[in-house]
């Protein structure tokens, strides 16, 4: 076998370095991905508990109707001025229409 030159010897080291220095780097990037899917998975599974552990979010009965515009505003303030009675029990408050001026229901016949 040939002995190796002092600049052989340097190439050779200088390789041998490079190809440790790669080799820890890519150790140490696949510590950091292991370590970040960890703690991200931590993260999902405790989203989730608490999630299930919040209670359920109260549902708005059918019967209610959000008023959007200024228009169905005024005139369900209209309706309410010309009800036949506004009665208060347990809480709640009911409105009785009046039938004159509630608007038509489609499909029924006039004065119904």
């Amino acid at each position: 076998m040939n002995p190796l030159t002092d600049r052989q010897r340097t190439v050779l080291h200088l390789g041998l370095d490079a190809f440790d220095r790669s080799a820890r780097r890519r150790r140490r990037f696949a510590r950091v991905a292991r370590t970040g899917l960890a703690a991200g998975l931590m993260m999902a599974i405790l989203a989730i508990a608490l999630d299930a552990t919040r209670p359920a979010r109260a549902q708005i009965p059918r019967c209610v109707e959000f008023i959007t515009t200024d228009g169905e505003l005024a005139g369900a303030l209209r309706l309410a001025d010309a009800c036949e009675h506004v009665e208060r029990s347990g809480g709640r408050l009911r409105v009785v229409e009046c039938i004159a001026l509630a608007p038509p229901v489609p499909g029924t016949p006039p004065g119904r």
